[in-house]
């Protein structure tokens, strides 16, 4: 079978972002939205930034596309028809994603979002559905593991946090200006 192009590929995953969460996003958050997705499959290690007004929708934007990213990329990485890409190979055994900020209260916002739009309505249809069936193994206040083996996980990024450890195949830092750089390059990073 010929390989899905990576625009089509990308294009499928935002529509399936869109349909879990409920949400219809703005052109301005189909972009930002696309070039998430599109950094991840493509693995390029991009920083993305995004620089817009308060109450724009910057986190609904990145708590949604991340939270689809985190459902539905091992689906497709264990689905015949994808064996041996290698935009999906290593989303077999789950997604892991760290969000940082400089506090924890501040980490929670995209995450308590995330969470919020996985155990929506819309959402639960999906994840209930029998080709999918995926559930909640944790789901507190810092942690998501889904059974699907996706992991998202909130932390402080402050000075004296102790982040070291976990490796993450999408890290979100949330209030970037205010996480100091060493603390970026040498825990986070």
């Amino acid at each position: 079978m010929p390989r899905i192009p990576t625009t089509e590929l990308v294009n499928k995953i935002y529509t399936f972002c869109e349909a879990y969460s409920g949400i219809k996003f703005f052109p301005y958050q189909t972009q930002l939205s696309k070039r998430i997705i599109r950094s991840v499959i493509e693995n390029d290690g991009s920083e993305i930034t995004a620089l817009q007004a308060r109450q724009s929708g910057k986190s609904e934007v990145i708590s949604t596309t991340c939270g689809g990213l985190a459902i539905l990329l091992p689906i497709l990485a264990n689905m015949p028809m994808f064996a041996g890409d290698t935009r999906l190979e290593g989303f077999k055994d789950g997604m892991y994603i760290g969000i940082f900020a400089p506090a924890l209260h501040q980490a929670q916002i995209t995450f308590n979002r995330m969470k919020t739009r996985m155990q929506s309505k819309a959402a639960q249809e999906i994840l209930n559905d029998p080709d999918i069936m995926i559930g909640f193994d944790t789901n507190n206040g810092q942690n998501i593991v889904l059974t699907n083996g996706s992991v998202i996980t909130c932390m402080s990024a402050s000075e004296g946090s102790n982040i070291e450890g976990k490796s993450y195949q999408l890290i979100i830092v949330d209030e970037a200006q205010d996480v100091s750089n060493f603390k970026y390059l040498k825990s986070i990073n």
